[in-house]
């Protein structure tokens, strides 16, 4: 919801999503299937989110992605102050 609303940049992987909330419901003493209770909407697609692949906004590994966040976070701190001399 952050990314639709555009209020986070994502870096990093693309990855899976899921939804649907819910929970275990046993049908014998061995066997239990998983039965949805609920099905959100966002306000900003107007259709959920169930097995939709989050895209980031920068594309990197895992293994480099906190590292380019922190340097485009350290760049928009440096990009947003006024004062010549703190930058």
């Amino acid at each position: 919801m952050l990314k639709n609303n555009q209020r986070a940049t994502l870096i990093g992987e693309a990855t899976g999503s899921g939804a649907h909330g819910g929970g275990p419901h046993w049908l014998t003493a061995h066997f239990v299937m998983f039965v949805p209770s609920g099905r959100p909407i966002s306000p900003f697609t107007h259709t959920d989110w169930e097995n939709i692949d989050v895209v980031p906004d920068v594309h990197s590994s895992a293994k480099k992605a906190l590292d380019l966040a922190q340097v485009a976070a350290l760049k928009g701190v440096i990009a947003g102050e006024k004062d010549e001399d703190r930058r």
